[in-house]
């Protein structure tokens, strides 16, 4: 029988490879896709957040997109640039900082909404760092949608220990 993450596995192996072939045009159903995406850089990492939204909804966006993005206190992140919608309506951007990296690596946290006053068409966010694909989330309009990953860190690992503790430690 075949399990859920192997259809997972394959259809995110899928999306890959039509996004690897070329800019989202007709991914799903004959589907044009308009790609919003504001662009950060965390870390010294160049990070594109791309929401995309099937053409035929632009005008079903009923205002403007908030994107937040968490990181951990001290990172060096800021909004390079916002991105513009063909209606008029834009992305706002805010960072905020929260907890702290506990390793080498920096966590990220992503979570955008698409305002909507109709139907709750379908949404993809993609996450690329330095222009490779990290993540891919899909969801729906009027829903927010989250995604974390986590980008390489040259930092001092604060919890080295933490694999020698063991399970009871943590009770």
């Amino acid at each position: 029988m075949i399990g859920r993450k192997w259809i997972g596995g394959v259809l995110g192996a899928i999306l890959v490879a039509l996004f690897l072939a070329g800019p989202l045009s007709v991914t799903k159903a004959g589907w044009g896709w308009c790609i919003i995406d504001p662009v950060l850089e965390i870390e010294g990492h160049t990070v594109n957040v791309e929401i995309a939204v099937p053409q035929g909804n632009l005008d079903d966006i009923a205002g403007n997109i908030p994107v937040l993005v968490a990181v951990p206190r001290g990172v060096e992140a800021e909004v390079l640039e916002e991105a513009t919608l063909p209606n008029g309506h834009t992305t706002r951007t805010v960072i905020i900082e929260r907890g702290r990296a506990f390793g080498p690596a920096v966590p990220v946290m992503v979570c955008v909404y698409v305002p909507t006053d109709g139907e709750k068409f379908p949404v993809e966010l993609l996450i690329l760092v330095d222009g490779e694909l990290v993540r891919v989330k899909e969801g729906r309009a009027g829903v927010p949608i989250i995604a974390f990953f986590a980008l390489p860190g040259e930092g001092e690992n604060l919890c080295p220990r933490l694999p020698k503790i063991g399970a009871k430690a943590l009770r």
